[in-house]
């Protein structure tokens, strides 16, 4: 704050993101209709390539359904949509994104002020304090981090390390995925604590979730007469083992009990087993190991065909 020190913010600034919308936007130029894979990181490792060539993934950390309707209402006049895959989440339902924020929770993605700002998409400011975390964390990496890379079988990064991005005019960008791990491991290393996403999805979520958000979406989709598929992905059974423990079962129930009386189409997947005695399914309480993502997006690919 006195100056003293200076940080430079732009080696912070997203630019996967913006390639992304680059990307995009050469992509539907040469397409007389497209299909769009729209989401989180849940569904960010999937290659779109896999449901067809007309398939395009815009899918980032923290993206929730509103930032979703922010691209789709951006767009919708520039290309011809057929289909969206969109995955659903807790932190899509809050009764607000504005009020009673703590930290980087409700979750959003920073980098939605392009496709228009408002009081949801202006909040994308990165603090120096949040800066100097981001150092902290990676160059002083906790002990649990440490036992973390452990299970991973893979040393801890530090902002030394540089991985290369390859990104598709698809809009995916391939990356090391991280390796599952053995979540019973750390679960007795750390346990249940080292589990937080329960907490962070569900943050602002009412006992009866807020359709607002989703309804924005959903009401756009159907005047421009695309067909929907709305997704919930596979969690961990840490992850429903803490969402029980935070009572926030009874927030998804009423969720899912709301949504069926909407004229939607959803695919829940959210209590699939993928496990295999070959690799770990999960690195984290909610995000798909690379293998798994594999099987799992065989289970969604050879439901989209019967589906058509």
């Amino acid at each position: 704050n006195n100056k003293n020190f200076r940080i430079d913010k732009d080696k912070f600034h997203d630019d996967e993101f913006f390639k992304k919308v680059d990307s995009f936007e050469n992509f539907y130029k040469s397409k007389s209709s497209i299909n769009l894979l729209l989401g989180s990181s849940v569904v960010q490792n999937i290659n779109p390539d896999v449901f067809g060539k007309n398939w395009f993934t815009f899918c980032n950390g923290s993206q929730n359904i509103y930032q979703s309707y922010k691209f789709l209402n951006h767009y919708k006049d520039s290309t011809k949509i057929d289909t969206i895959l969109l995955s659903l989440n807790p932190f899509d339902f809050p009764f607000s994104y504005t009020k009673n924020r703590s930290g980087a929770r409700p979750m959003l993605n920073r980098n939605f002020h392009i496709f228009g700002k408002d009081s949801i998409t202006s909040i994308r400011k990165l603090t120096n304090f949040k800066i100097l975390k981001i150092i902290k964390s990676e160059n002083y990496p906790r002990l649990e981090n440490i036992l973390l890379s452990v299970f991973k079988k893979n040393e801890v990064k530090t902002m030394n390390h540089v991985t290369e991005k390859v990104y598709h005019g698809n809009g995916f960008v391939t990356r090391p995925t991280p390796k599952g791990i053995d979540l019973d491991s750390l679960n007795n290393v750390k346990g249940m604590r080292a589990f937080k996403k329960a907490g962070h999805y569900f943050y602002n979520v009412l006992d009866r979730p807020n359709l607002k958000y989703f309804n924005l979406f959903d009401e756009l989709a159907k005047s421009l007469n695309v067909k929907v598929i709305y997704l919930l992905t596979p969690k961990s059974k840490y992850y429903h083992l803490k969402m029980e423990k935070e009572n926030q079962n009874v927030k998804l129930k009423n969720l899912l009990s709301m949504l069926k009386q909407e004229n939607i189409e959803i695919w829940n997947y959210e209590n699939v087993n993928i496990e295999d005695k070959n690799f770990n399914s999960f690195y984290d309480d909610t995000h798909l190991s690379l293998e798994a993502t594999r099987e799992f997006v065989k289970i969604i690919k050879k439901r989209l065909k019967n589906s058509f």
